[in-house]
């Protein structure tokens, strides 16, 4: 069983990592650029299709935020955004401040959204917003030790116009959803102008990469609307939309 995404209009960008279209947006056209030689394809572990992507420091992948779609929740310019993030992800080495996807430039106060990182110093899983037009971060979601060597679910949340936020992650070898928090942040979700995307990759610095991902990564898809706990989980089980009762098109707290 797999996911279909292709009639659900919030959903704007799907990276399956498959061979001959590893960096190939399949829902939007939204095509990451590879950095470093990054990542390769892997087909020893994968949770979809027959393959996934294995980013090795320094490598990484971006996209500019004039390449992405004009319905890509945190493209400069935008308001009142509303953003969810899945995807699934492997730990090799747990780096400090590792992203599977971020928007954060530092060097230029530019930060805006990480929706899963790591950081070694706990270690800790965590997911933080840009403030202060980017001058600022604050942290979500910071606890519950990673673990190397398994496979793992997240789901992160956003809504711009009330401040709230989820951050779902389900242990693959444990079986459990170890993190299931949400909340309402203190403060708004900043999106600096012309900041570039990344997968596998931490934080920009002045034009140059840091915090690269040790690890896997397989199917990471963003929306611009809110999924629910249900749907995320409809994901990681490769049922959405479900085919038994297909979720209507109210479905979620977004607009229509």
């Amino acid at each position: 069983m797999a996911n279909n995404f292709a009639n659900d209009e919030n959903c704007v960008a799907v990276w399956n990592f498959e061979s001959g279209a590893l960096l190939t947006d399949s829902k939007g056209g939204n095509n990451l650029t590879s950095y470093n030689g990054g990542p390769i394809l892997y087909t020893d572990s994968y949770k979809q299709g027959a393959a996934c992507a294995h980013y090795t420091p320094p490598q990484g992948s971006y996209i500019l935020d004039a390449s992405w779609s004009d319905d890509y929740p945190l493209k400069s310019g935008k308001t009142n955004q509303k953003v969810s993030v899945c995807g699934w992800f492997y730990i090799h080495v747990i780096g400090s401040w590792t992203a599977v996807f971020s928007k954060f430039e530092i060097g230029w106060a530019k930060r805006c959204f990480k929706a899963l990182a790591t950081d070694s110093g706990g270690p800790n899983f965590y997911c933080s917003i840009g403030y202060a037009d980017g001058a600022s971060e604050e942290a979500l979601y910071w606890g519950t030790a990673p673990q190397t060597g398994r496979w793992y679910h997240f789901g992160t949340t956003f809504d711009n116009t009330n401040k709230a936020w989820t951050f779902d992650i389900w242990d693959d070898t444990a079986q459990t959803k170890i993190i299931d928090a949400g909340g309402t942040a203190t403060n708004y979700m900043a999106t600096p102008s012309n900041n570039t995307t990344f997968v596998g990759v931490g934080h920009e610095w002045y034009n140059n990469l840091y915090e690269h991902w040790n690890g896997l990564i397989d199917e990471l898809v963003v929306f611009k609307d809110i999924l629910t706990s249900d749907e995320i989980d409809l994901i990681r089980q490769g049922k959405y939309p479900n085919p038994v009762r297909p979720l209507p098109a109210f479905r979620r707290g977004g607009a229509v």
